[in-house]
């Protein structure tokens, strides 16, 4: 979720700090696979920040997306429309 200005939850806060430093190897995630799940409101400017920050730096870190879907779906109801891309 966001907060504020594009702020992940506190609850994540520590974690984001860590994930985002520079210092980390390009290697450091590699055998991950992951997703990302953001939800938020399109109303507001920072909309999902959060998620697509984590979404770059995973793998910017060297996991690999489990799976891919819409950004930005109009309306509450948007539904699962994500497909599973190399999912094993």
């Amino acid at each position: 979720s966001t907060t504020g200005q594009g702020a992940p939850p506190d609850g994540a806060a520590k974690f984001f700090r860590h994930i985002k430093k520079r210092a980390h190897p390009a290697t450091l995630l590699q055998g991950w696979r992951y997703g990302v799940l953001a939800l938020g409101d399109t109303n507001y400017d920072q909309f999902c920040k959060p998620g697509k920050v984590l979404d770059k730096r995973l793998a910017e870190l060297g996991a690999k997306r489990l799976v891919t879907g819409p950004e930005n779906v109009p309306g509450e109801h948007g539904g699962p429309c994500g497909a599973a891309d190399d999912a094993e």
